[in-house]
């Protein structure tokens, strides 16, 4: 078999596997089989391109032969402190070597301890294919004061999520946010005017602190004219941003529903609204959700919730549907729930009692708990679906992921 041919197996194969450190070390692997398959792994570049620290074997001669072997071609990082709380004198020697590569970064995973961060900011380092940033740092106490403008001059750079995860601690970064396409961030309420220049932005995820004193909020409303999809954790974001084109949005925020007006202020283009909010307080404001939201075709609920909140809202979703055409909503499915039992029976009762030839409402995602379905309730299902009903069930993870795309998960 030529080389070339062996080549492109090994990439097709180690670049498909679903486990990011098995495709790590699948090539130091290949390379020890036979002094063929070393030859050709060897000099096989795109091959050495991953690098991920936790990966058991690696060490900083490794470190060294896998930046020599991938040439010059673009690097994928991921760097993560094995320990949260602490860096090695190991770990602070491979960011020294991985950051005399730097130019050489297209995606960039970085995680652990402040001084981790603060060691690379030593070097200096320039990012001129960097595209994709992530980092999550623990913070003690300099970092979480400042801002740093290590990412500032990234010219490619389109993708940035920062201290999603370790959301109390939020970095106050520079980034090119003229070119930025995916932002997810924890982010304080005092700097959410510098998305005013993320003009190109089209899908935003912030996780937002404790909301200031409104006299410390010296910012209009910001504009944020390409945003197709947002996800936030407080419903109060939506007073200050402008967002005409938003089509998606994904509302994190536990509270009720007090002004439902708060979301005909974001577009009336919106087609998909997702909320946490207590249910029962949606029933009662759900015709003043919908009634300004002409477009909106998809709704769904991110909580499982006891069946009676769920026919409550139901009822309400039912007289006032619109232009509604997808409903994702979970339920427990048992009557010894100690709040608002209830049964699927009962929601399989409302369902019947629709005339579904006048309702463009097609499409019903169901996520249950407790009890199965009872073969009778089964066959009611498959009788409505003869309607031209899509009915389907499914479990809490699938069901929620479907629901909210990974990148707007908080």
């Amino acid at each position: 078999m030529p080389p070339e041919i062996l080549s492109l197996i090994f990439s097709n194969t180690f670049f498909r596997h679903p486990n990011g450190l098995d495709r790590v070390s699948a090539p130091w692997i290949a390379s020890e089989v036979c002094a063929r398959w070393r030859d050709v792994a060897v000099n096989s570049p795109a091959l050495w391109t991953t690098i991920n620290n936790q990966d058991p074997h690696l060490n900083i001669n490794r470190l060294k032969a896998q930046l020599d072997r991938s040439r010059d071609l673009p690097l994928r990082v991921e760097f993560f402190c094995k320990t949260m709380n602490h860096a090695t004198i190991s770990e602070l020697n491979m960011v020294g070597v991985l950051a005399q590569h730097s130019p050489r970064w297209e995606t960039m995973f970085f995680g652990g301890q402040e001084v981790l961060y603060a060691h690379l900011e030593d070097f200096a380092p320039q990012f001129p294919l960097l595209r994709t940033l992530w980092l999550e740092m623990n913070l003690e106490t300099s970092l979480s004061h400042s801002i740093s403008v290590l990412f500032s001059a990234a010219p490619r750079l389109e993708v940035a999520t920062v201290q999603l995860e370790q959301w109390r601690s939020p970095i106050a970064l520079i980034l090119p946010w003229h070119q930025l396409l995916q932002y997810r961030a924890a982010i304080e309420w005092t700097r959410l005017s510098v998305l005013a220049s993320a003009v190109n932005l089209i899908e935003c995820t912030l996780h937002l602190g404790d909301e200031p004193e409104p006299d410390l909020l010296k910012f209009g409303v910001v504009l944020l004219p390409r945003l197709l999809r947002l996800s936030f954790t407080d419903r109060d974001v939506l007073k200050h941003l402008e967002t005409p084109a938003l089509t998606e949005l994904y509302d994190h925020d536990n509270e009720p529903v007090m002004e439902p007006t708060v979301f005909h202020c974001v577009s009336r283009t919106l087609q998909k609204l997702v909320l946490r909010s207590n249910m029962s307080s949606l029933s009662s404001v759900w015709a003043q959700i919908v009634g300004g939201l002409p477009q909106l075709k998809c709704f769904g609920h991110m909580e499982v919730l006891p069946m009676r909140p769920v026919l409550t809202f139901l009822a309400s979703i039912f007289a006032h549907m619109s232009a509604l055409e997808q409903l994702w909503l979970g339920f427990y499915n048992d009557v010894d729930v100690d709040e608002g039992g209830g049964t699927a029976d009962e929601l399989i009762d409302a369902m019947e009692g629709v005339d579904w030839k006048n309702c463009r409402l097609r499409t019903f995602r169901f996520c249950q708990f407790n009890r199965p379905l009872s073969q009778e309730n089964l066959t009611r299902l498959r009788l409505l679906c003869e309607q031209g009903l899509d009915i389907q069930f499914a479990g809490f993870p699938h069901f929620h992921d479907e629901l909210v795309p990974e990148a707007l998960q908080i």
